[in-house]
Formats: structure tokens, sequence, C-alpha cells
């Protein structure tokens, strides 16, 4: 299992990272292009957190919990088996380094 206080660096890290992004981004893009683009990014957003940020913390929640109880890895299978054959790149993401 991963430490807390290297989630919580990572988290951290993120943070920064996204700063330095939009004050590069402000600095660099016209007003007409920020605009649409900012609009465009505030919907994205608000997109993964709504639809992927509720699975995510679901399994999360139940993989600590199945890791716990001892059958953490076949837990984790489990996450890398997607139900259609299509989502094979999906697959492969879900489950780089497994």
């Amino acid at each position: 299992m991963i430490p807390r206080s290297f989630l919580q660096a990572g988290t951290v890290v993120l943070f920064g990272n996204g700063i330095a992004a939009l004050r590069l981004y402000t600095e660099l893009a016209p007003a007409e292009v920020f605009g649409s683009a900012n609009l465009l990014l505030g919907v994205l957003g608000l997109g993964s957190s709504v639809f992927v940020m509720p699975i995510v913390n679901t399994q999360i929640r139940y993989q600590t919990e199945a890791a716990k109880e001892g059958y953490g890895d076949r837990f984790s299978v489990k996450l890398c088996e997607p139900p259609l054959p299509p989502r094979a790149s999906f697959r492969l993401w879900l489950c780089w380094g497994s």
C-alpha cells in the first residue's frame, strides 16, 4: 500500500503544476483564445468531477477494504477487466504496471 505522505506529496506536486500551467496559459494566450479555451477547460473539469471522480473514489474505498481483508490483489485484477472488448486501450491505461 502506498504511504499517505507519498500520496499527499503527489497531490501538492499536481497542484503546483496546475498553478504554473495556469499562469503560463494566461500570459501566453490572446484574449479571444483564452475565453473560449477557459470555458472548454471549465466544462471538462466539471465533467470529470461529476462523472469520473465518484467512480475513482469508490474504487479507492473498496480497494482499501479489500487489501485490509487480504484479497486486495483479486480486487485489483477485477478492476483491470473491462466489461467490453473495445475498451482495450482503457484496460492498458488502467493496468499499466500491474
